[in-house]
């Protein structure tokens, strides 16, 4: 029995129900959803029941200031370099933080060469995996109309 739910955003089609013990879910769900939350696993391969998983712990990392549009003389670059290093042990996933409805790509300032695109598409709660670099930057901000920040978190066990 389970004393206690923690609840983030719920995925469509999982409906929680009763007290502490009756729970439904829609058939249509597939074989394993994941809650935002992190905290607990709908397991419909073991008659859909709810499996509490350990806490995500989440460390700041960098927080870099993103122009609206690529700077003067950039073709791409909106930001400085910021670095993703030093990551906790356990670390499995970066998670990236920006005002809703922005979105942007995240680039390696590579010296005498092309810069490759290390991350597209990039948006509030986006969850990547985790290369290191000192020379990250943010590039080609799209739904931005001023200045703004992008938070940089490790997700770690």
């Amino acid at each position: 029995m389970f004393k206690k739910l923690v609840v983030g955003a719920l995925a469509t089609g999982i409906v929680l129900t009763g007290g502490s013990s009756t729970f439904a879910a829609d058939q249509s769900i597939q074989s394993e959803q994941k809650m935002s939350s992190g905290i607990i696993y709908l397991d419909k391969s073991k008659s859909n029941q709810l499996i509490p998983t350990l806490a995500e712990n989440s460390r700041l990392i960098a927080t870099v200031t993103s122009e609206a549009r690529p700077q003067g003389g950039q073709k791409n670059r909106s930001s400085g370099n910021f670095s993703v290093e030093s990551l906790p042990s356990g670390t499995y996933a970066l998670r990236w933080t920006a005002p809703p409805g922005i979105y942007f790509n995240v680039m390696r300032d590579v010296s005498g060469g092309k810069d490759p695109v290390v991350f597209s598409n990039v948006s509030d709660g986006t969850t990547t995996s985790y290369p290191t670099s000192r020379s990250y930057y943010i590039a080609n901000p799209s739904g931005a109309f001023s200045d703004f920040n992008v938070s940089v978190y490790a997700l770690y066990k």
